[in-house]
């Protein structure tokens, strides 16, 4: 289960003042870290910047308003997460920091 930090940030950056929506938005962020792990990329923890930003991307496409907007946040997500791929720091090679 997400952080009550990391659902906050989430909400914020939603514009989402209730709390509605905060099992919903956990998932989705459970989901992202877990898409992240999927394909290799260690997630250090949810406040590292470039995953709290691929979280922010994920996110948005899942409440965006339409499936334009929706899309090219979901395309965003995948350049991201395509260039944490590739860096040591996120394969966790020797434990390397870049």
């Amino acid at each position: 289960m997400a952080s009550r930090t990391t659902i906050n940030r989430i909400k914020t950056d939603l514009r989402i003042k209730h709390n509605a929506l905060d099992g919903d938005i956990s998932d989705n962020i459970d989901t992202c870290i877990a898409d992240l792990e999927l394909v290799g990329i260690k997630v250090p923890n949810d406040t590292d910047c470039n995953i709290a930003n691929a979280i922010k991307l994920w996110c948005r496409a899942y409440y965006a308003k339409d499936t334009a907007e929706a899309a090219a946040y979901l395309e965003r997500y995948n350049a991201l997460k395509s260039t944490l791929k590739t860096s040591s720091r996120y394969r966790g090679d020797n434990d390397a920091h870049e």
